[in-house]
């Protein structure tokens, strides 16, 4: 069932509420199986680990997924500059998987975190038609990143989840995926740029008390697990949050400088010595910026002794056989480049850039509309988002490893599903 325009006008808060109940079912099936990945559900519930949960939730989601993709009336064939470069990328994860130097390692990457995450991207695009459907899948996708950060939140406030790491105590996160600080900072480094921007598209009061609450929790993980990575990546993003503002930027200023302010007084000291660190090079204990330095120079050496690259995952196994240390890269462009080659890397950086591209593209076609809709500027703000998502993800590819992870795939079906309803604007103007 779909609101009237009226309705909209009349009342938007109500709508941010009650469109969350007019998604298809597939988009709540989508939407619940990115909600148990991301909350591991297989983990905690002991009964689902028995079933294999995830696999089999998962194939059903796929075949359900397979029929409404057949089904669909095609509107967007400019979809194919996009999926080209990601049909590339898994050809060269598969070629590379194939012919590597570890293959037990990177059959296990492949399968578990190559094919796997990128399925959800077809997921997310087959089963959005229509804005609704997008609202669901954004709905849960949210709501397993809030209970996240709740987690984090109160294993901080109680100090169950920290513990001293590098000479510091540091926040850890509460799931296997998410247990590093380094990998719960860069989850929450990505929470911020959905969160922000969607903030200025809901209307309730509801939805933006839980947003601001994500933003909070998301602040508390990036200071208190330490990672420089994330303090460098959130001071880049929130310019790049200043600069796409067209009104308001004196007000926003003046909060940023009075939080800063309040930063400077209320966290601890030993924080504020780990941010410094990213520019003396000065550490309590660990050595790892060191540490990084020669896991370079090795991945240099590796990339001169096999230049098309080593295979999937494979850079561990064959660090340890020419130099006696197995530590992984730290580095996504490193991984990149020494894992499936050259021509690997070219098309990854093609892949990330189109997304970004797409984005850009669906911005520019929703503002050239006589009267935008509540809904038009929710898929702009979305699309931004997108777009700072991407960018906060190729500033934590700096120091950390990236490319057997959801986040592309994940932007990738968000940004197709945007593309898809942003044409079917168009055809019905």
């Amino acid at each position: 069932m779909k609101l009237p325009e009226k309705a909209l006008i009349e009342s938007p808060s109500h709508y941010d509420i009650f469109s969350l109940l007019r998604g298809s079912a597939l988009s709540y099936m989508v939407g619940f199986y990115i909600f148990a990945f991301y909350l591991e559900l297989h983990f905690r519930i002991p009964q689902l680990q028995s079933i294999r949960f995830q696999f089999t939730y998962g194939a059903i989601v796929g075949a359900c997924c397979l029929v409404a993709f057949f089904t669909e009336k095609k509107y967007s064939p400019q979809l194919n500059t996009v999926t080209k470069y990601a049909f590339a990328l898994i050809f060269f994860l598969t070629l590379y998987t194939v012919f590597s130097m570890d293959r037990a390692s990177s059959i296990v990457i492949y399968s578990d975190r190559g094919v796997k995450f990128a399925v959800v991207a077809f997921f997310i695009y087959a089963a959005v038609r229509n804005i609704e459907d997008l609202r669901v899948i954004i709905a849960f996708m949210l709501l397993a990143w809030l209970k996240i950060g709740q987690e984090g939140f109160w294993g901080w406030f109680t100090g169950n989840l920290v513990w001293e790491n590098q000479g510091i105590p540091r926040l850890h996160g509460s799931t296997a995926m998410f247990g590093h600080p380094n990998s719960f900072s860069g989850f929450a480094v990505g929470c911020m740029p959905f969160a922000i921007f969607l903030l200025f598209s809901v209307k309730s009061y509801l939805l933006r008390a839980a947003l601001i609450t994500l933003i909070f929790f998301s602040l508390i993980i990036i200071v208190t697990t330490g990672s420089r990575t994330g303090y460098v990546a959130i001071v880049i993003g929130s310019i790049y949050f200043f600069m796409k503002l067209k009104t308001g930027k004196f007000k926003v200023f003046m909060l940023v400088l009075l939080a800063g302010i309040l930063t400077i007084n209320l966290v601890p000291e030993h924080y504020k010595e780990r941010f410094e660190s990213i520019f003396t090079g000065e550490e309590k204990e660990g050595q790892s910026s060191d540490k990084r330095k020669e896991i370079i120079a090795d991945a240099i050496e590796i990339y001169k002794t096999y230049p098309l690259g080593i295979g999937v995952n494979a850079f561990p196994y064959v660090r340890s056989q020419m130099f006696g240390r197995s530590q992984n890269t730290h580095n996504l462009y490193l991984e990149v480049l020494t894992n499936i080659g050259p021509f690997g890397f070219l098309v990854f950086i093609l892949f990330v850039w189109h997304i970004i591209k797409r984005c850009i593209a669906n911005i520019h076609i929703l503002d050239k509309l006589n009267e935008p809709t509540l809904n038009d500027k929710l898929l702009v703000n979305f699309s931004k988002a997108i777009i700072g998502f991407m960018l906060m993800r190729i500033l934590l590819g700096l120091f950390g490893m990236d490319l057997y992870e959801i986040y592309w795939w994940l932007a990738l079906g968000l940004t197709l599903a945007v593309t898809k309803l942003t044409h079917k604007r168009i055809a019905e103007s």
